[in-house]
């Protein structure tokens, strides 16, 4: 398919983007701008699609950033992404199913890990026409509690966890996080407009952290 070449909103990155896959929104760059970044961190991204994320927390000053994406065509677009911006000592593209991190992200070794995962079930919503974009709103190959269990699975004690969502599901949410060891502790809260519904919930929660949540200003 044909590619073409996107700016990225800080860090002068650019990205490429196929014409016809899902590509980056808003809520990537409201997560990368939520997610408490220590300095030196090392990040993974699940289902990290073209990276836009993992580029932008390295833009952030992230040390090190890993991407895992399961479409091999998503994961070429990442990797080229990640060479035409010259960050190959920093950010890596890794095709790869998240339900076997262990081979390629050491268990409990992360600073912080982030997902804009499928929000939707497979039984709601319109389901897109290109299986890629179908896989991307759906929970056709992975479901929110792998997504959950692989950011446990990688994260490290009194790590971060920073998960973007829907409000209507922010009960699955972070009821999967509690059950895997994280704890929630910040929510932030998405408008398009004053007096409508939220449209986005973004979540942090922390591995091995105690019960009590912020609730940040809405966005």
């Amino acid at each position: 398919q044909t590619a073409r070449l996107d700016t990225l909103p800080w860090g002068g990155l650019s990205l490429w983007q196929g014409r016809e896959t899902f590509n980056y929104t808003s809520d990537s760059v409201l997560l990368a701008s939520f997610a408490y970044l220590a300095q030196g961190a090392s990040v993974l991204e699940l289902g990290a699609g073209t990276g836009a994320i993992s580029l932008l927390l390295a833009a952030r000053g992230a040390r090190c950033v890993t991407g895992v994406e399961l479409s091999p065509t998503l994961a070429a677009l990442f990797a080229a992404s990640v060479e035409y911006n010259g960050l190959e000592q920093r950010v890596r593209a890794t095709q790869a199913d998240i339900r076997n991190l262990a081979p390629h992200v050491p268990a409990g070794t992360l600073d912080l890990v982030v997902a804009n995962p499928p929000y939707r079930r497979t039984d709601s919503g319109r389901l897109r026409k290109a299986s890629i974009q179908q896989a991307a709103c759906h929970e056709q190959e992975t479901t929110l509690d792998e997504f959950v269990r692989a950011a446990s699975f990688a994260v490290k004690y009194r790590g971060r966890v920073a998960f973007c969502y829907l409000p209507e599901r922010l009960v699955d949410l972070c009821l999967a996080f509690r059950q895997a060891g994280l704890e929630p502790k910040r929510l932030q809260l998405v408008y398009a407009r004053d007096g409508q519904p939220a449209q986005l919930a973004l979540v942090e929660a922390v591995r091995g952290g105690r019960p009590g949540m912020d609730v940040a200003p809405p966005l």
